[in-house]
């Protein structure tokens, strides 16, 4: 008996039938009744009966058609075996193996969490986040790229604040990924072009986000901008005199002078409506088609948000926001606040709620933020209607602060599937995890480990563990010890109803690091051990890292690694470790970064997998050149960027050259043109199967030829930012003046001095008010901080009564701003706030030493005195110079003064402390001193000379009673 399929080897792709025939012969000299068995790949359906009981006659052949349905997590680039047996009476008698390779699919998607973000008031730290998602059919490994423009700096890795950061993510199949960047102003000068409007200051980062490696199939990049404002002195209430939403219009169009041009249309805006109301939209729409397309325009995501303090409901394309999730897709979401609880729930289909969803569900959660304890607890549940599938997930999660050094978080979650197709059979999963993060002494601890099982549907299969332990052994000198552990293999239910595992990986990393670091610089030493392994593959590495870092000044800097040791595979007998090393080097002066990295030897699992076939040894350099530089008096911008790589195995190198000018104008609009060059070679080479075994493959014969493609393409952007008429009333411009009252008449004489850095806050109410109206109300404020001429400019401001509050953000050597003040606001208007002198408060330390004092000195400088305004809360505060004196101006008003006690550690108590005071004039002057005396000392001399000495501490009286 003989067996074989009439195509060995097939290609297809996860939407369509694999199909082949089975030819079976029967070259016996009888009949033969024999059982056929057709195993798919993990994940695959057989399309009829796997199982078939056949009968050949004598001397005679049978065809079979085979049909199967690849698995929707199938991933691209990778083949797959299905084997046929054939049995007689219990033997296998015959088989036949059946390569199938799945085309790549790339599908993946990067979206921006805002497009526009604020800086909270007198805060410089901000930040944004990007999504990727990958719905494609093969592991993606995308590079991004931040961009931010002068005036304002990312954070990295190394916790460095920087104009540039690159990072290379690994997508796995169905995965999504978020990343967080913090941003921070800095002190730098803003270039012209970053202010779009006259009142406020917009900073441009980029994000670009582009496969590290460019393969047929592959999507290539995606580009997007996020804008962050800082409101200066002056600013615009509303956009317009009149009422307006503020809306941005992006345009893009790639590939331009070819017959594949396609473009995007991008319209987004966020309106404040008040200081605790914002309200999001954004638009989006692709044209891939040469040809008008109408139907385009509908757009390809639409999101609307309103957020307030109280609640907030998004409307749009959605998410769960929760890591393996069902629920993403069209659909609506809204959540509700009280003091420290949060209430939400979401309803979300997919690919739309409304046209036929194949997915479909809901899911609510409730989060507890709490001073010491903080609780989330998330519940969802979904049906897939085209595998009949229903699913349930619930999850909670709890950290709870010991104290300032110690935080636990602990976490657990059930899950079920149902498969109706397969008589209503349920998976169940369970989710365990824990964290300890602490101090003990000088060790800092981090503790943290994690199981869910193969079924748990939020995170199929997922088991971690990591550890460090870091020990300060001198200032700039730390030791840091780690470990980390990660192990996956998922659990699916075939579509044929029998268990399957996923793809199994692990890896597992452990290191000791010696750091030195300083301000300018810093030097790493790390000997490390790691342990790779998939279903096909085993490895292991040992070596050492060495690294260096250093600033030169503001702008330049200069990083470098260095890393050498050996890979081996423990597995595979006949293959000997092999040295591996690699080295990278960082350049960044002004706008140039420039960064190399070189690898010699396998040092990623594929690579390794290439060598054991043709132990070939690797080598690859990478190079990357980013080059920003401003001309036209700041008008224009060209970005030069460069990205180069090579490797000896097959000869290949990719050269890819992307340099964008931008055009800006003081208008609120922008133009930008880029021209694209890719250039992608390789040797002649032949083709080598992969090695399954870890030997090494033979010859193939099939000769690669040498073969170099390059090309060059173009494309433009627009942007402009306009205000949208959502109403006819008139606004208004209204100029807070703030200056010192010298003869108290609160009237602006011409001798009288404007006061800078003042802290305005103009806040709308309704003609008939309390103040508990207005808390209630939680209207939106309007800050600004005075000029050095003491003016803050409110333009656009619509007619309505006002609230004006006025506080300093410096010392005001004893001014103060008077008491809450209303304005109509019908018109333009000057507003006049006068600064009156407060009264002065002094006073003194006055020391009392004990009867058996040392008469050690005592450092009466530094100790702060504070008073608190008993009904405003305002505090007033001053140190004392080094005899103990102090002095400080207070507004009219009832007080309690304190003295730090602290300060003066245990040998000494304050008689009294928290004394009131109650200011009735500011031409009178106030004296409150404070009584230090030292504890009284009982010294018991015992017959031996070194008996110790047994202080007792009486209490101090307070002698300005006993004066009284």
């Amino acid at each position: 008996m003989s067996m074989s399929f009439l195509n060995a080897d097939s290609e297809s792709t996860v939407n369509d039938f694999a199909t082949n025939v089975l030819r079976i012969k029967n070259g016996t000299e009888k009949q033969q009744n024999v059982s056929l068995s057709i195993n798919p790949p993990a994940g695959w359906q057989v399309l009829g009966n796997a199982q078939k009981q056949i009968s050949i006659g004598a001397k005679d052949s049978i065809f079979v058609p085979v049909r199967l349905r690849p698995s929707s997590l199938m991933q691209g680039d990778m083949a797959y075996m299905a084997n046929a047996f054939l049995n007689v009476n219990g033997f296998t008698v015959a088989n036949a193996v059946w390569n199938i390779a799945i085309k790549r699919q790339s599908n993946w998607t990067a979206s921006i969490s805002a497009t526009k973000v604020y800086f909270v008031q007198q805060s410089d730290l901000s930040e944004f986040s990007l999504q990727l998602n990958n719905s494609g059919n093969s592991e993606e490994v995308l590079m991004v790229n931040v961009q931010a423009e002068t005036g304002i700096l990312l954070k990295n890795a190394e916790d460095e604040w920087v104009q540039n950061i690159q990072q290379r993510i690994e997508l796995k199949v169905q995965q999504d990924s978020t990343l967080t960047f913090d941003i921070l102003q800095s002190s730098e000068p803003v270039k012209p072009t970053d202010r779009y409007t006259g009142d406020i200051t917009n900073y441009r980062i980029k994000i670009t986000v582009s496969n590290e490696q460019r393969r047929q199939g592959s999507k290539g990049r995606w580009t997007g901008h996020v804008n962050f404002v800082q409101l200066p002195d002056s600013r615009k209430v509303e956009a317009s005199a009149f009422g307006s939403f503020p809306l941005t219009i992006e345009w893009d169009s790639y590939n331009i002078l070819d017959d594949n041009t396609y473009g995007a249309l991008g319209m987004y805006g966020t309106k404040r409506l008040s200081d605790h109301q914002t309200f999001n939209y954004y638009y989006q729409a692709s044209f891939i088609d040469n040809k008008i397309n109408w139907n385009s325009l509908l757009g390809n995501y639409f999101y609307l948000g309103y957020f307030s303090q109280p609640f907030n409901v998004e409307l749009g394309d959605i998410s769960a926001g929760r890591g393996g999730s069902n629920l993403i897709g069209e659909g609506v979401k809204g959540s509700y606040n009280y003091k420290n609880h949060r209430l939400g729930a979401m309803y979300i289909g997919n690919p739309s709620v409304f046209d036929n969803p194949t997915i479909k569900g809901f899911g609510g959660f409730y989060q507890y933020t709490g001073e010491k304890l903080r609780g989330d607890v998330y519940a969802e549940s979904s049906e897939n209607i085209i595998a009949n599938i229903a699913s349930n997930a619930t999850s909670a999660d709890v950290s709870y602060r010991l104290s300032n050094k110690h935080r636990l978080n602990f976490g657990t979650g059930y899950s079920t599937q149902k498969y109706a197709t397969f008589n209503d059979t349920v998976l169940t999963g369970y989710k365990m995890e824990a964290r300890y993060n602490g101090y003990f002494k000088k060790f800092q601890i981090n503790l943290s480990g994690q199981y869910n099982t193969p079924s748990y549907l939020l995170r199929r299969g997922v088991s971690a563990v990591t550890g460090s332990l870091s020990y300060p052994l001198k200032k700039g000198l730390r030791l840091r010890g780690a470990f980390s552990g990660y192990k996956s293999q998922a659990e699916y239910l075939q579509s044929d109803g029998i268990m399957q595992d996923s793809i199994f990986s692990r890896r597992n990393k452990y290191f000791l690091q010696l750091l030195f670091s300083n301000d300018k610089q810093s030097y790493a030493i790390q000997p490390e051990y790691s342990i790779f392994e998939t279903n096909l593959l085993k490895t292991n590495m040992a070596g050492i890292n060495f690294e260096y870092r250093t600033r030169v000044n503001s702008k330049m800097s200069f990083f470098s690694t260095l890393f050498a040791g050996q890979s081996g595979f423990p597995d595979i007998a006949e293959a000997d470790p092999i040295f591996v090393a690699n080295s990278r080097l960082s350049v960044r002066y002004n706008n140039l970064n420039a960064n190399i990295r070189y690898y010699y030897g396998p040092y990623y699992l594929s690579e390794q997998s290439q060598y054991l076939a043709t132990r070939q040894n690797p080598q690859r350099l990478f190079a990357m050149m980013y080059y920003d530089y401003w001309f036209a008096n700041n008008k224009m911008r060209l970005d030069l960027n460069l990205n180069y790589n090579y490797t000896t195995v097959k000869g290949r190198q990719q050269l890819v050259s992307r340099p964008e000018l931008f055009y800006y104008t003081n208008k609120q609009f922008e133009f930008s043109l880029y021209a694209n060059y890719l250039m992608y070679a390789n040797a002649e080479y032949e083709r080598t199967p992969i090695s399954f075994n870890g030997s090494p493959v033979a010859s193939s014969g099939d000769i690669v030829p040498a073969d170099v493609f390059s090309r060059v393409e173009y494309g433009f952007g627009i942007k402009i930012n306009v205000n949208v008429p959502a109403g006819l009333h008139k606004n208004y411009r209204a100029m807070m003046v703030v200056f010192r009252d010298l003869n108290g008449n609160g009237i602006k004489d011409q001798n009288e001095p404007a006061y800078g850095d003042m802290l305005i806050k103009v806040t709308r109410v309704d003609e008939s008010f309390s103040e508990n109206d207005l808390m209630m109300q939680q209207n939106e404020i309007y800050e600004l901080i005075t000029n050095s001429d003491g003016e803050a400019i409110y333009r656009h401001l619509p007619k309505g009564n006002y609230k004006i509050e006025s506080s300093p953000l410096t010392t005001t050597d004893g001014w103060f701003s008077g008491d809450v003040r209303y304005e109509m606001i019908d018109g333009n208007k000057t507003v006049y706030i006068p600064l009156s002198r407060g009264a002065r408060c002094s006073g003194s330390i006055f020391v009392e030493r004990a009867e058996y004092s040392d008469e050690k000195p005592l450092m009466l400088g530094g100790i702060r005195v504070t008073a608190v305004n008993q009904l405003s809360g305002a505090t007033y505060s001053a140190l004392t110079d080094k005899y103990g004196n102090y002095s400080l101006y207070l507004p009219n008003g009832d007080y309690v003064l304190t003295i730090n006690e602290g300060a003066v550690g245990t040998r000494f108590q304050f008689a009294k402390n928290n004394i009131p005071l109650s200011v009735k004039s500011r031409s009178q002057n106030y004296n409150v001193s404070f009584n230090l005396g030292e504890r009284k000392r009982q010294i018991n001399f015992g017959p031996k000379q070194n008996s110790d000495a047994i202080l007792q501490s009486t209490p101090i009286k307070d002698k300005r009673n006993e004066e009284n």
